[in-house]
């Protein structure tokens, strides 16, 4: 695995920093790249170390990719971003991460002989990347691998009800550990999430499953970005928001978009097998793209 490091300025001056990943000399670059966008929050280290995988891999067959750092995240310049995952979530959902993400794009279409770019993005980074893809018109296809498909409330609101049992499931695993038991008494466990899974848990017994409040800004790229080009949705089976993600599928049902569920995979795409069939997906995703680029 390869990669060039790069840097640049974004609108409001700040550095951020990134990783170029090229195709080797003897393999001439297409003129479309690959951006891959991380869900950092749930877990930066793991979910970028999938990106890296991946650009490398689509280098290697001749597309020049782009990973980089948001503005407070990893080795770019600006304030940290922290905060409560339901605060950092919002931040996402909201578009706090378009600005940087539209500024990458530009850099990458001057920096690299890119005319047009496909963006694959994890979680929260699928909700960025399908809202860059609405505004930028170079963007000809989307990836979108585990998004979240709902609308995030606010800090109160009940847990999705797969979430829920999800959670329930974990919790039950670790009524026998001891060092689970010292951590809770510790100050050590996640208080705020634990109440909200058995209060959400009392909710949806009493009351039935919440109603599903789909993510309209998501919707509605989705669709602008079929209309130009390949959207490709991807998550596991074991995805504690599948149920969720169902529902947004049948909501874009004839808008020119691929559904894909992975057997045996979780949120994170983890295991060999999972990273195998995405794998899979994403190489016949990035090829039909470049053919269907090829013949315009």
């Amino acid at each position: 695995m390869t990669w060039t490091p790069c840097s640049f300025r974004n609108r409001n001056g700040r550095e951020l920093r990134g990783l170029f990943f090229d195709p080797p000399p003897e393999r001439p670059p297409f003129p479309l790249g690959v951006v891959y966008l991380p869900g950092f929050v749930l877990g930066y280290s793991a979910v970028h170390r999938l990106g890296l995988h991946v650009l490398d891999r689509f280098s290697q067959a001749g597309f020049p990719g782009l990973v980089f750092d948001h503005a407070g995240v990893g080795e770019s310049e600006g304030d940290s971003l922290c905060g409560a995952h339901d605060e950092l979530s919002r931040h996402v959902a909201s578009g706090g991460m378009l600005a940087d993400t539209i500024d990458a794009l530009g850099y990458f279409g001057s920096a690299r002989p890119v005319e047009r770019m496909l963006l694959i993005g994890h979680c929260g980074g699928a909700l960025t990347a399908s809202y860059a893809g609405a505004v930028d018109t170079r963007v000809v296809g989307l990836a979108l691998l585990s998004p979240p498909a709902l609308e995030v409330g606010e800090p109160d609101a009940a847990m999705p009800e797969g979430a829920v049992n999800q959670r329930l499931r974990f919790y039950r695993t670790r009524l026998t550990s001891g060092r689970s038991w010292t951590n809770l008494m510790l100050g050590r466990t996640d208080y705020r999430t634990l109440a909200k899974t058995m209060l959400s848990k009392v909710r949806i017994t009493v009351g039935g499953a919440p109603s599903l409040r789909l993510n309209p800004r998501l919707l509605e790229a989705v669709r602008t970005v079929s209309r130009r080009g390949r959207v490709l949705i991807i998550a596991g089976d074991h995805d504690e928001q599948i149920r969720e993600l169902n529902e947004f599928m049948r909501a874009v049902t004839g808008q020119g978009v691929t559904y894909k569920i992975l057997p045996d995979t979780s949120h994170g795409f983890v295991t060999d097998e999972s990273m195998s069939l995405l794998t899979a997906e994403l190489d016949a995703f990035v090829h039909a793209a470049a053919s269907l680029e090829a013949n315009r």
